[in-house]
């Protein structure tokens, strides 16, 4: 039951960021406790975490560097699921839920924002546009 839930978990995480331009990367974890999937673009990684010990489902977010993901991780969202106890309608929810996070209006932004490229002069004011600024505050 929890592969299965964990499964669809993903599968509908998974189906929400592709047209965002993420993809799915083939990981295990190294801890038996836990299973992940992770989702990666050029600039952002989502992680889908569950912990078998607590029961928890975690969203979570970070930067990409050119080596990977910067491990300095921001939890989105956090469900309690207990295998035993829970069906695929919880599964589903939590799922839901986690779609919901990524898909918002702002985290979108935040993807698009993070794509941009920094221009090399990008911040240098030049004098004359500080002239101008100064003399609209300082006829």
């Amino acid at each position: 039951m929890l592969d299965q839930a964990f499964g669809h978990i993903s599968d509908k995480v998974e189906a929400a960021l592709q047209p965002q331009g993420f993809t799915r990367q083939k990981i295990t974890s190294g801890n038996d406790n836990e299973l992940v999937s992770l989702y990666t673009s050029e600039t952002m990684a989502y992680s889908v975490i569950y912990y078998k010990d607590r029961q928890h489902t975690l969203l979570r977010e970070c930067a990409m560097t050119d080596e990977g993901p910067d491990n300095n991780w921001k939890t989105l969202a956090t469900w309690m699921f207990d295998p035993e106890r829970d069906t695929m309608k919880e599964a589903s929810s939590i799922a839901n839920d986690f779609c919901d996070a990524i898909s918002a209006p702002s985290a979108v932004k935040k993807v698009k924002q993070a794509k941009k490229t920094k221009k090399s002069d990008d911040g240098n004011a030049d004098p004359v546009f500080l002239s101008k600024r100064f003399l609209t505050l300082f006829p």
